[in-house]
């Protein structure tokens, strides 16, 4: 049998390295876009993408799911 798993382990701990925000921010032109972001509140409006992170330990599986993709 195959199954899909999906396993919640107890915590992950590394290092974030760098990321980017991105999103769609309205202006009435590119003057007025720079302007808005300046203002550091703009980043609540993007959403934060992770680009590159280590991973240096994981904890023990607390809770799982899982389907049955055949017999």
């Amino acid at each position: 049998m195959k199954f899909k798993v999906t396993a919640n382990v107890d915590y992950v701990m590394g290092h974030l390295r760098y990321g980017h925000l991105e999103g769609i921010i309205e202006a009435k032109s590119e003057e007025k876009l720079k302007e808005m972001l300046k203002d550091p509140d703009v980043r609540y409006d993007l959403e934060l993408v992770v680009d590159d992170y280590e991973v240096d330990d994981y904890g023990n599986i607390s809770e799982f799911e899982y389907e049955v993709l055949e017999d």
